[in-house]
């Protein structure tokens, strides 16, 4: 085996699992997401230990529901200080509806994230999954399309 080789396979097999800005409860249910996809070759990701809450799974028949729920916990959160919040949706299109209904239903100050584009503490970012990886917030809720919620507090890094 060239060096080369063994270099790419302890990165994959170690660096590349351990997760050095989350929790133990994040990362099992993280874990658990990963297992029902059923993709071929995802590896287990192993935290590293710092523990917190463990983050809350909950389904909404209703978006007026969903809504109220989050700008209750947002409200409750802001009291509580915490200054980046934000909303993950897995498209940019899932997240503009999510902003949608958002501002329907709710008084959240919320801003859909683009490509490079910054963040201000003082509204809510709505990010699409695959921009939200390496930025930091001090609590994320991630929604999809079918009304579900993961609500994920005190997580510096998602």
């Amino acid at each position: 085996m060239e060096i080369l080789e063994k270099v790419e396979e302890v990165y994959d097999n170690h660096i590349e699992r351990a997760r050095y800005r989350t929790t133990v409860e994040i990362m099992n249910k993280a874990n658990e997401v990963i297992k029902n996809s059923k993709s071929p070759g995802i590896v287990l990701a192993k935290p590293v230990v710092r523990h917190d809450e463990e983050p809350e799974q909950k389904y909404y028949e209703q978006e007026k529901d969903l809504a109220s729920m989050l700008e209750d916990k947002i409200q409750s959160l802001r009291e509580e200080k915490f200054k980046s919040i934000a909303i993950i949706g897995k498209t940019k299109e899932e997240c503009q509806k999510i902003k949608k209904q958002l501002a329907k239903h709710t008084n959240v100050n919320m801003k859909l994230l683009d490509d490079n584009e910054q963040m201000n503490p003082e509204e809510v970012a709505i990010v699409p999954s695959y921009l939200s990886k390496g930025l930091e917030f001090d609590a994320v809720f991630i929604l999809s399309s079918t009304i579900y919620l993961t609500y994920v507090k005190n997580c510096t890094s998602y």
